[in-house]
């Protein structure tokens, strides 16, 4: 009778946001020993309503301690309440930053490459720490990193990404992966991508199972700035250039977003004669058009103004 009765709360207790499950540990040590149950937490965190991003709240990352003689800590919170939701402080004298966030995981990078990556989650307070990737040794000069968390609703997989941007354009940028509960092993799934990338312009956005980066334009062989869409479930990898009605040689600020379930950037153009903000919305499926691992769409269609 008593398994029976855990089974009926396990159900109800699963339809719980996050931030309710947190404090229903409070509850009794029954509970607490149900909702820390690594089973829980498996099918807890598969939930339609979670990986959905349902209920999502904006949060504030607080990082303080970096200095010499000084212990670092990171601090999480909601816009809510002046206490924090969880607090890191066991990092090592490393310096971790927020590189982006992903149904509710936050993914933290440290600023030394040989420092595993930290995934945790804000409102348990429960972090994984998943080792570092090996060193691209077929780049002469790594210079710039990003890694981004993805989720895929069709494989149900949780996937960290490495980007390693060289530092000439004469050099590709190179990607490696790690499926998250597949024992930390770092794969690279093709020897490189023909894309000469040389950094981000804005922070890695998961829409519908697909990661988009925005990046910076570099050298002779692509001479614009454009998108790079990671599909999480294949790995596939497709670039595309942004909108083309912009003025031409102007120093432009660029920001991705979710807007309706697609891409969005945000345009400002800094030192044009007239400065002006556009949004503009990418209105097709790049993996469905685009060829993979090919040269860069230097076209930039399929964006719509709004």
């Amino acid at each position: 009778m008593e398994s029976i009765a855990e089974e009926i709360l396990r159900e109800i207790l699963l339809k719980l946001p996050t931030r309710d499950i947190a404090r229903c540990r409070q509850v009794c040590w029954q509970w607490r020993r149900l909702l820390t149950d690594p089973l829980f937490l498996t099918l807890h965190g598969h939930a339609a309503h979670v990986v959905s991003g349902a209920g999502s709240e904006a949060l504030l990352v607080s990082k303080t301690g970096y200095g010499a003689g000084m212990n670092p800590e990171i601090a999480l919170f909601n816009l809510y309440s002046a206490m924090s939701m969880c607090r890191f402080a066991d990092l090592d004298t490393v310096v971790y930053s927020p590189a982006n966030v992903c149904n509710g995981f936050l993914c933290l990078v440290a600023d030394l490459r040989d420092a595993p990556v930290v995934v945790c989650n804000p409102v348990t307070g429960e972090k994984l720490g998943i080792p570092a990737p090996p060193v691209v040794e077929s780049i002469s000069v790594v210079d710039w990193q990003v890694f981004a968390m993805g989720f895929s609703p069709s494989t149900r997989e949780y996937k960290l990404f490495r980007l390693s941007f060289p530092e000439t354009c004469k050099e590709d940028v190179f990607m490696d992966v790690c499926t998250l509960g597949d024992n930390g092993e770092w794969r690279r799934p093709r020897p490189r991508l023909n894309f000469s990338r040389h950094e981000m312009r804005s922070w890695p956005v998961l829409i519908d199972g697909k990661l988009y980066l925005v990046t910076h334009s570099m050298g002779y062989r692509m001479p614009f700035d454009g998108v790079l869409a990671i599909d999480v479930a294949s790995e596939v990898v497709h670039a595309h250039g942004l909108p083309k009605k912009r003025t031409p040689a102007v120093q432009t600020a660029v920001d991705a977003m979710e807007l309706h379930g697609r891409l969005c950037v945000a345009v400002q153009e800094l030192d044009a004669p007239r400065p002006r903000l556009t949004f503009w919305v990418l209105m097709i499926d790049l993996h469905l058009v685009g060829s993979q691992n090919k040269k860069d769409d230097e076209g930039g269609d399929g964006w719509e103004m709004r």
